[in-house]
Formats: structure tokens, C-alpha cells, sequence
């Protein structure tokens, strides 16, 4: 594999990971990833996206060529999500 796709793969099986650990992290430290009033069905749609997510990067992590859109799709999805919830973040203060 080439060296820029070996470091691809790398960053897709963080990702892939730190997806997968959102269930998780919701339980052992529930202040800081639980929606406060809790919204157990926002979070269970939450938990089932990501957590599809994190399965099909880390698929992708071993032939990142061939899914390029699914990497393009959740750079670009992560980034929009991310300005949206810093947006609205000074609000909420």
C-alpha cells in the first residue's frame, strides 16, 4: 500500500474506532455525551448512525481507494456537523 493511503487507512481505523466508542462513552461518562434533558431516542438513532459509521471505516480502512465517496461523505458530514453544533454552542452558554 502506498504511503499515502497506509496513512489513510491509519486515520480510518481511529475514526472507525472512536465511532464505535460513542455507546460506550455515553454510559461510563454520560455528563459529557448524554443530551441533558436526556432524549433516550435521539440518542439511540445517534449511537446506531455512528456506530454503522465506525463498522463501514474501519471495512474501508483496508482498501481506501475503493471507497473514497464513503471517506469523502464522512469528512464532509463531520465537518458540517461541526460547525452547526460550534454555532450553536454560544448559544446554549
Amino acid at each position: 500500500m502506498y504511503g499515502s493511503y497506509r496513512l489513510l487507512s491509519g486515520a480510518l481505523v481511529v475514526f472507525g474506532i472512536a465511532f464505535l466508542l460513542v455507546y460506550p462513552l455515553m454510559l461510563l461518562w454520560p455528563s459529557g455525551w448524554t443530551w441533558q434533558p436526556r432524549q433516550l431516542e435521539y440518542e439511540q438513532m445517534m449511537v446506531g448512525i455512528y456506530g454503522t459509521l465506525g463498522i463501514f471505516l474501519l471495512r474501508a480502512s483496508r482498501r481506501p481507494q475503493a471507497h473514497l465517496s464513503l471517506i469523502w461523505f464522512t469528512v464532509w458530514s463531520s465537518g458540517v456537523h461541526g460547525g452547526g453544533v460550534t454555532s450553536a454552542a454560544p448559544a446554549a452558554a
